[in-house]
């Protein structure tokens, strides 16, 4: 998986020209942060990613009354309705598991399931994708394998 952040995207034509290449080679694309930039309901329509990725902003508000707290509940509609994945960034509670798990949320990465790793671990890992080792599924599939 491939993460691009809202203002990489601002060029709809030249990002989906990438993100095509990126699919023919098998690779997914998420949006990165999404709702905290240059984020546009009308671009996102044309773009072809295939995820998009919750700011930690956003999660770190659930089970407080952050202004932000309903945004998560518009993420998770709009993504819906683009037929698209959803991964939360910044999962530090079981609290902000359960409450994305009954929103809808598919994956969740954060301190909750490990620690982030050092810029060069890839380096020593091989081929392993960074992004989906470190992103858990939400659910009843996510078991008592957290690490």
């Amino acid at each position: 998986m491939v993460e691009a952040t809202e203002g990489g995207l601002l060029n709809v034509n030249r990002a989906n020209r990438i993100i095509q290449r990126l699919r023919e080679l098998d690779i997914s694309v998420a949006i990165d942060d999404f709702g905290t930039g240059y984020s546009s309901l009308s671009y996102r329509g044309a773009l072809e990613a295939a995820y998009l990725k919750i700011d930690k902003s956003f999660v770190s508000a659930i089970g407080s009354d952050a202004v932000t707290r309903p945004v998560i509940d518009r993420i998770v509609a709009m993504a819906n309705d683009c037929d698209l994945m959803l991964i939360a960034e910044g999962v530090e509670s079981e609290e902000q598991v359960t409450y994305l798990h009954e929103v809808g949320v598919q994956y969740a990465q954060g301190w909750l399931f490990g620690r982030p790793l050092p810029p060069n671990w890839w380096l020593v890992a091989g081929k392993t994708c960074p992004t989906l080792n470190r992103c858990r599924p939400i659910g009843d599939s996510f078991g008592d394998g957290r690490d």
